[in-house]
């Protein structure tokens, strides 16, 4: 079933994990029917593909990206971010000069059925990440502070998968927290005069 799905909207294995947030080797098992999505995960999956039908069948990509725009307060650039592609083709598509193809379709509609806290979540790793190159902590270390394993974690912050919503609840106050505290570090980190600078 699942296969003849990612067939149609041509998607592979590691996009379809992506979209989803199913570990690889998850979707490999799933996909070759040795395994089933989690009952949360296919509730999504199948909002997903019915407003991916709807915005195909009626020609409404352009409106769904300019209402998703105007919902979320964003501009292309973002949108674009958002999708992992090129800011020019996301234009043509709000412009009416194009149209995406079945995978971007797909994209899209993930996009718009991302959950507020789903956001939150993508809106903090980015922060983590952002921080932790400049302060030089690792994944391992914030495995530690969550109580999950490295690999799982390596997930989370690789925007691989996200966590069930009840641990999103769990560790998004503690991951603002270690954010706003990071911010200020960081600043710190990147005020400090070079050696020149002191010269």
């Amino acid at each position: 079933m699942l296969s003849i799905v990612c067939k149609h909207w041509q998607i592979s294995a590691e996009e379809f994990g992506r979209i989803f947030n199913v570990p690889e080797p998850d979707v490999e098992k799933i996909l070759s029917g040795a395994g089933t999505l989690p009952h949360h995960t296919y509730e999504r999956f199948s909002r997903v593909i019915r407003t991916a039908e709807d915005i195909y069948e009626e020609g409404g990509v352009a409106e769904a990206l300019r209402q998703y725009q105007e919902d979320n307060g964003l501009n292309l650039v973002d949108v674009a971010a958002k999708l992992g592609m090129e800011r020019d083709s996301v234009r043509r598509w709000v412009r009416e000069e194009a149209v995406p193809k079945r995978n971007s379709l797909l994209k899209i509609a993930a996009m718009i059925n991302q959950s507020p806290i789903e956001e939150e979540w993508s809106y903090e790793m980015e922060g983590f990440r952002r921080h932790s190159k400049i302060l030089g902590i690792s994944q391992s270390w914030l495995a530690r502070q969550l109580g999950a394993s490295t690999p799982t974690v390596n997930q989370w912050v690789n925007g691989k998968t996200v966590p069930r919503k009840e641990i999103l609840e769990k560790f998004l106050p503690w991951m603002r927290r270690f954010n706003e505290n990071a911010k200020t570090l960081s600043e710190g980190v990147l005020d400090v005069p070079t050696v020149k600078d002191s010269q």
